[in-house]
């Protein structure tokens, strides 16, 4: 509508120009007042469209303007969140690490404690067989002929360091276990971080494939 209004309007002007210069060459120019008429309202109605066309395109521009400046909060806030899950992801990676030094250090203390476990056995053994050969001479005599030592106070002697060392590998197998206990514990802590840490990398993968995506204005 706007388009055929100018068009006319321009198309009038045009005729009346035209019409002037073909009076010019014959007679002295003159003006008719419906002509001027014409011309003025034409004049006056161009001048009100554009001015609301201009008016029109400044209130798209402010629009456009404004939808610029939410997709560019969108992504200052986008790129905040990807940072932060970077920091997250190191974080995670290191604590990993950690983890992964102190499982080696245990798995080290582990083999050390079986390593002395293994020997607080066979002392055991060799307590037991030297046990037993005294046992076997103590069936034959009451009294030992070089000390004169009665049974009693043979085992008065003995006990207490056979005592000592049953507890001390008693502590042993508590130790070993225990440390067992925590090593397994601390793989699936470790486990589970890996697992966290490969969701967190696949979640920002996807929210930088939905970033790419330019929404629609």
């Amino acid at each position: 509508m706007q388009k055929t209004s100018i068009w006319l309007l321009l198309s009038l002007a045009y005729s009346l120009s035209s019409a002037r210069k073909q009076r010019e060459r014959y007679a002295p120019v003159t003006y008719h007042q419906d002509d001027i008429n014409v011309l003025s309202q034409g004049l006056l109605q161009l001048g009100t469209e554009l001015k609301m066309q201009v008016s029109y395109s400044k209130n798209h521009i402010g629009h456009l303007y404004k939808q610029l400046n939410t997709l560019n909060a969108s992504v200052v806030e986008l790129l905040t969140q990807v940072s932060q899950q970077e920091r997250k992801k190191e974080d995670l990676d290191r604590r990993a690490e950690q983890l992964d030094r102190r499982n080696e250090d245990l798995y080290q203390l582990v083999a050390e404690l079986q390593h002395q476990l293994v020997a607080g056995i066979k002392q055991r053994e060799k307590f037991s067989e030297r046990l037993n050969l005294l046992e076997q001479k103590m069936e034959d005599a009451v009294f030992f002929k070089a000390g004169g030592l009665s049974l009693t106070d043979v085992m008065d002697d003995i006990m207490p360091f056979l005592q000592r060392q049953s507890q001390r590998i008693d502590e042993l197998f508590a130790e070993v276990e225990m440390q067992q206990n925590q090593s397994h514990k601390r793989d699936a802590l470790i486990k589970k971080l890996r697992e966290k840490v490969k969701s967190k990398h696949k979640l920002k993968s996807v929210k930088n494939g939905n970033g790419k995506k330019t929404p629609d204005v």
